[in-house]
């Protein structure tokens, strides 16, 4: 099993993240945390995304950049990687949804089922997550073109 968990929602405080944390280190799963994404280039828009003002955030459209009470995109990547960091240098091999993100970003079945979570390259992966939705979003956009 994989949790994931998102830094910089709306309510969340600092205290209630270092909670979650602890409690993602002792449980006996995989956890993931990933920084909240305020993008322009989206092509789907959260409702954070629209609204974000109703919600308490301040954003920069053109740079990506927003902030609340309590995180600023900065710091929810900045721990993003500190608790991935602590949190993936497991013995532990990948497992659930966490195997077909693998498989859909550069990594066979075979390095999928045997890499340790600790041997991952992380960078790598989101990387490819971003160039993968890119190309999908293009093709969205390409494919209702044609149709016109």
């Amino acid at each position: 099993m994989t949790c994931s968990f998102i830094i910089g929602l709306p309510h969340e405080t600092k205290e209630s993240l270092n909670s979650t944390f602890e409690w993602a280190t002792n449980a006996p799963i995989n956890s993931l945390f990933f920084p909240l994404s305020l993008t322009n280039n989206s092509f789907y828009k959260s409702e954070f995304h629209n609204n974000y003002k109703k919600y308490g955030y301040q954003f920069i459209e053109e740079t990506g950049y927003w902030e609340n009470s309590e995180f600023n995109s900065d710091i929810a990547h900045d721990l993003s990687n500190k608790y991935n960091s602590k949190l993936m240098y497991s013995e532990d091999y990948p497992s659930s949804w966490f195997l077909m993100t693998l498989l859909n970003n550069g990594y066979t079945y075979e390095e999928a089922i045997k890499t340790k979570m600790k041997n991952l390259d992380y960078s790598k992966i989101l990387k490819s997550m971003k160039t993968n939705i890119k190309a999908y979003k293009l093709n969205l956009i390409n494919s209702k073109f044609s149709k016109q």
